[in-house]
């Protein structure tokens, strides 16, 4: 498995990725990211500025891609503004095909080690609140729910895992 920064001209790519991970989500009765299957002009605008910046990263595994993330260094939307440093995961997901392969469980991992290289304190990440499939995945790979914080459309879990260093 390898992780790359996502390139300026692949925004058609992570947006398909996101369709997909809707629909994904639908079929499976869980009513989350549905405003992906036909994104406003704003969430399109949101998901450029997270490529301006650099924040989008693919995942490929034997050469085809296999998923998608966002990192990014704050997060005062959901997070409000911080004191010590962390990395905010967002929109982690993984391709049709590609379930059941702990892609999810290393990617998080391999970003853990390279937030603590880089000396960040903590790796951050939410998921709505009644997703409880989700929020119990999450508390077993290693992260501490923290809060509940109502954003746009929903309620959110807010997650973090201390990066001991």
């Amino acid at each position: 498995m390898t992780i790359r920064q996502a390139e300026a001209h692949e925004l058609t790519t992570a947006l398909a990725l996101f369709k997909e991970a809707a629909l994904k989500l639908q079929a499976k009765g869980i009513n989350q990211w549905q405003h992906w299957c036909e994104p406003t002009p704003q969430y399109i605008e949101w998901v450029q500025a997270g490529f301006d910046r650099k924040e989008y990263f693919f995942i490929e595994k034997s050469g085809a891609l296999a998923g998608m993330f966002r990192l990014m260094y704050t997060d005062e939307e959901y997070w409000g503004q911080q004191a010590d440093s962390a990395g905010y995961v967002h929109s982690l997901m993984t391709k049709t095909g590609f379930e059941g392969q702990n892609i999810g469980a290393t990617v998080l991992q391999t970003i853990e080690q390279d937030l603590k290289a880089k000396g960040v304190e903590y790796v951050r990440l939410d998921c709505k609140a009644d997703n409880e499939q989700l929020c119990n995945y999450y508390v077993r790979q290693g992260f501490k729910p923290i809060r509940k914080q109502v954003v746009t459309h929903y309620t959110v879990q807010l997650f973090e895992k201390k990066l001991n260093m």
